[in-house]
């Protein structure tokens, strides 16, 4: 008798090490000398600041005017956050903001950018609860309706895909508020239909958690016609391509996969370098089993971004499913060696090790997933499959027994045990769980 094997669906961030103080005795005096050197140096190359902007940092701060470490502190902030070192960027705020606490007190604007700094880079590091914190903070500090508006929007973003528990109606009450201070702001009109734009992009991802699907294309829709309409054709194109790439989102999900094609199409014909919308129509194409297309997006998306362990699982799957069994191990690693705690990489690995018959490849696997997670059934019963076949029936019959316990309504995992049970000689016990394999089955028929 066989067993049954089961199908599991397949479901660092980077640091940059700041530089140590320097144990020098230098003065003031002369550390205000190098760092105006320094600065010269740097003021027209956009790389060597990026390189050199701690050190200048250290030689302010160490220097008789400390105060003008500020600027570089917020700038190496926005840089950091920009590139994806969010920990640095981070530090950098943070450093930021005692700066500008210590030697600007009264300037409101500096402490708005500061805040908007952090919550970005609280957020990147999935630290909602701190992003929330910074930014109800920096909402109190300021009556600046142009802050107020941006803040609105990030406390709704916050509530809508953020926090842990999710609440529609407060983050569309932020959205609400946020029109309100939009409508009393000075700025000029053109700029205020922009903002809009901005509000109503939050709002159709309000009615898409809501639901209401056709009633977020509509919004999406009509934010891309306003855009069309009052900027020239080369303005704020990532933005443009963002609302189309909405929209194909809210397509694919309803199952309407033609129109989700074109829109995350003209989405990438405006921003052809996006990795993420390759990704994205790769996943649809996957979906939709245009295998060889989902496998060229995925490899586009690879050759765009910075090392991408989702990607790379997904061209594992890709190759999975054309029966390229060597190559999907190959992407699969990658993708472990990128991150390797994924319990699904994992998984869908050991299966793969599995059908490319080494059964000791596919074991470390599997017990490396399941001491991420041990409540797995299906993962437990392929494990069970390995043990049995290398002649371990007590160790086969441990897992299926903690299997059925996580899953007893689950026939396969009875009749997978009953076959353990025999080869262990056991054949009452066996007779008993064939008997509960047959009922399960009548049950389910």
């Amino acid at each position: 008798m066989l067993l049954v094997s089961f199908s599991n669906q397949y479901l660092e961030h980077i640091r940059l090490n700041l530089l140590p103080s320097p144990t020098t005795n230098i003065s003031p005096q002369e550390m205000a000398r190098l760092a105006g050197k320094l600065e010269q140096q740097l003021k027209n190359d956009l790389i060597e600041q990026e390189i050199h902007l701690p050190r200048l940092i250290q030689y302010l701060l160490l220097s008789n005017q400390p105060k003008l470490a500020l600027k570089y502190q917020i700038k190496a902030a926005a840089i950091y956050n920009r590139k994806g070192f969010y920990e640095d960027a981070l530090a950098f705020a943070q450093a930021a903001l005692i700066q500008r606490e210590r030697y600007y007190p009264e300037d409101i604007q500096k402490r708005w950018l500061i805040h908007s700094m952090l919550y970005t880079s609280y957020v990147a590091l999935d630290k909602p609860l701190e992003a929330f914190e910074i930014m109800e903070r920096a909402m109190q500090g300021t009556n600046n309706p142009d802050n107020l508006f941006q803040g609105c929007f990030m406390m709704a973003m916050l509530y809508i895909r953020e926090l842990q528990e999710r609440d529609i109606v407060k983050a569309e009450a932020y959205l609400e508020r946020g029109l309100a201070e939009l409508a009393r702001s000075n700025i000029p009109e053109d700029v205020k239909l922009f903002q809009k734009t901005f509000n109503c992009n939050g709002m159709a991802l309000i009615r898409y958690r809501q639901g209401r699907h056709q009633e977020a294309v509509e919004l999406c829709q009509w934010c891309y016609e306003q855009i069309n309409a009052l900027l020239n054709p080369e303005q704020h194109l990532l933005y443009r391509s963002v609302l189309l790439f909405n929209i194909a989102q809210v397509y694919d999900f309803i199952g309407n996969h033609e129109e989700a094609i074109d829109y995350f199409t003209a989405a990438m014909v405006i921003d052809p370098n996006y990795s993420e919308y390759y990704n994205s129509r790769g996943n649809l194409y996957f979906k939709i089993g245009c295998l060889n297309d989902a496998l060229e997006d995925y490899l586009k998306a690879i050759e765009l971004s910075a090392p991408y362990p989702e990607v790379w699982a997904n061209i594992g799957q890709c190759y999975r499913r054309l029966g390229k069994m060597p190559q999907a191990v190959h992407a699969y690693s990658t993708a472990l060696d990128l991150q390797p705690n994924q319990f699904s990489v994992l998984v869908a690995r050991a299966q793969v090790f599995d059908m490319l018959e080494q059964p000791q490849a596919a074991l470390a696997d599997y017990n490396a997933a399941l001491a991420l997670d041990a409540n797995q059934p299906l993962v437990l019963a392929n494990r069970a499959i390995l043990h049995y076949e290398a002649g371990r029936y007590q160790e086969a019959l441990n897992d299926l027994n903690q299997a059925i316990a996580w899953a007893p309504e689950t026939a396969d995992l009875y009749q997978n045990r009953a076959v353990a049970f025999t080869a262990l000689e056991r054949e009452e016990e066996a007779a008993q769980d064939l008997k509960t394999y047959l009922q399960l089955n009548s049950f389910g028929q």
